[in-house]
């Protein structure tokens, strides 16, 4: 679990993401990651910034936002999940 600004490596594969204050998520560059999957699990972190590495993209942008308010999970505890993959030099979110 991580609780405060990190960069995932290639080797990564899911990453859970506690604490409570906003924070960075770096990916690594898409060229060393190419048709692979990270899966990011927000807990009670206020906001985490996704961030990609060089020219790359998410999603055709400069960042994605994942935040506990996204959605509320069944026992009423604030948590959200997405899959980033890789292809060329654009991270896609699932």
């Amino acid at each position: 679990m991580v609780t405060g600004s990190t960069t995932i490596i290639p080797s990564d594969y899911a990453i859970v993401c506690g604490g409570s204050t906003n924070y960075n998520i770096q990916l690594p560059l898409a060229a060393q990651c190419q048709n692979q999957q990270f899966n990011l699990k927000v807990l009670n972190a206020n906001a985490i910034t996704v961030l990609p590495s060089g020219s790359d993209t998410i999603d055709g942008g400069s960042n994605y936002m994942l935040s506990k308010f996204t959605i509320i999970g069944i026992l009423g505890a604030p948590q959200v999940s997405v899959t980033l993959q890789v292809s060329g030099s654009t991270w896609y979110v699932f």
